[in-house]
């Protein structure tokens, strides 16, 4: 089946979000939107994606990259306080599924959400386009833009790094997520350098085995110029970036390099990339910090200890002061960890206490048969409700990749550990059992225990 077999079997056969979202979007035309995506690889080439189609459709639009992974409604409303025009329309991108984005349409009535996370809570307000499967928010964005009759080339390239930045795709091992496996089939032809494997290791290896692809390598480094989604940013290491909005600047590059299509689809090398970009001085100045962080943080992250085993799970803990670039050094870790260990599955739990004082814990996984999203996920939800905040406190993710992020300083790490730790004691507890009873299987489903394969209604 080709893409565009799949796209119209989409628009006929699906569940039918797909045809509203594309109707939808019809409707905006010439009109005003409010639009928030995330600030990650993947948020940012699905921000690339859906700024064409505003244009496209000549739609006015306000962009924001927030921070946070969570969308806050404060900052709604900030921007319809200043606006001089009101939006007919919000529009939020790879910023979770949450059930209080129904609260956010008595700022905005028309609301449309467009994710591929963990869902947290399903609005019903809203119009959600999300097929519930693995894929990436770029590829739904994609997606859409197809739909509407826009397709280019160089979509097919902001689709395949927003498709590796969030693991759905791994040319090194020729492994691409069922849902999108028709897209990568018929655009690796035309981009057949990314495609192109080498020495190497980057931190989106599922496997740190030397060798590497050039698009996990164009990744990375998007990864280290955007701040990864972690905010790690460089404004304080050189007077030239002390102003530079690092998403944006990401965003930017990425836009300007449209009219390079001839040598994009030339790319087999990253220096090929770096030698077409708009402003490569920044960002080899971004990139290199980037890299002397990485190297410093590797021999940090060696006092990781093994606590525990969930089946045949075994859950590795790492706890630093103001360690960078926390998360994407897990997945490598991890991996010398399942060969220390001997293991084949196995879980990275790291907490790290940022330099302002906010606690991150960050959770990779060499396996799906533990869903650390959910493990996120319930972490937040325990903190929020603790201390009754749920906008400086978030949490969730994929099966492999997981982050939990409280943004308060007056809320002690041995709180936020001591609840971690319960939830990981109730699972332990339930792995350990020989057999559940039927509401003990949900709870320990509900936990993050994917290999119960429990069947939930």
């Amino acid at each position: 089946m080709s893409y565009n077999e799949h796209i119209l079997g989409e628009l006929k056969y699906g569940q039918g979000i797909f045809r509203e979202a594309i109707i939808k979007f019809r409707s905006l035309e010439g009109r005003r939107v409010l639009y928030y995506s995330h600030d990650d690889p993947d948020g940012i080439t699905s921000a690339v994606l859906m700024t064409k189609i505003f244009k496209k459709l000549d739609i006015d639009y306000e962009i924001y990259l927030p921070e946070t992974y969570e969308l806050e409604r404060f900052r709604v409303e900030e921007a319809v306080a200043k606006t001089k025009r009101p939006f007919d329309a919000l529009i939020v991108t790879d910023k979770g599924t949450q059930e209080r984005f129904d609260t956010y349409t008595e700022i905005i009535k028309d609301i449309i959400i467009i994710d591929h996370h963990f869902i947290q809570g399903m609005p019903k307000k809203c119009l959600v386009f999300h097929p519930q499967i693995q894929c990436s928010c770029s590829h739904l964005v994609h997606m859409i833009l197809t739909g509407l009759g826009m397709r280019e080339d160089y979509d097919d390239f902001l689709n395949l790094i927003g498709l590796k930045g969030d693991w759905t795709i791994d040319p090194v091992r020729d492994f691409a997520a069922e849902f999108v496996q028709p897209f990568v089939d018929e655009v690796k032809p035309n981009f057949a350098g990314l495609f192109r494997k080498t020495r190497g290791d980057t931190w989106f290896d599922i496997k740190q085995d030397g060798i590497t692809c050039t698009l996990s390598q164009i990744t990375e480094f998007l990864h280290a110029l955007c701040g990864g989604g972690f905010q790690f940013f460089y404004n304080d290491r050189d007077k030239s970036l002390q102003n530079l909005n690092q998403p944006f600047f990401t965003s930017n590059i990425l836009n300007n390099m449209r009219k390079n299509i001839s040598k994009v689809k030339k790319i087999s090398t990253l220096k090929n990339f770096i030698d077409i970009l708009p402003d490569k001085k920044t960002a080899l100045k971004i990139w290199n910090f980037y890299r002397s962080d990485w190297e410093k943080a590797k021999v940090l992250v060696d006092s990781t200890a093994p606590v525990g085993d969930f089946g045949l799970v075994k859950i590795f803990l790492y706890i630093g002061n103001q360690i960078p670039l926390i998360p994407m050094l897990g997945s490598v870790k991890l991996n010398e960890l399942a060969k220390r260990y001997n293991c084949e599955d196995a879980v990275l739990v790291m907490v790290n206490l940022e330099k302002n004082k906010n606690i991150h814990f960050s959770m990779r996984a060499l396996t799906d048969k533990v869903h650390v999203g959910k493990i996120c996920n319930n972490l937040a939800t325990r903190l929020q409700k603790r201390f009754n905040d749920c906008e400086q406190i978030t949490g969730g993710g994929h099966p492999t990749a997981g982050e939990c992020k409280i943004r308060r300083t007056d809320i002690p790490l041995l709180v936020c550990i001591k609840e971690f730790m319960d939830i990981l004691n109730k699972m332990y507890n339930f792995s350990k059992q020989q057999t559940l009873e039927e509401e003990d299987k949900k709870q320990a489903f509900e936990l993050g225990l994917e290999y119960l394969k429990i069947k939930m209604p």
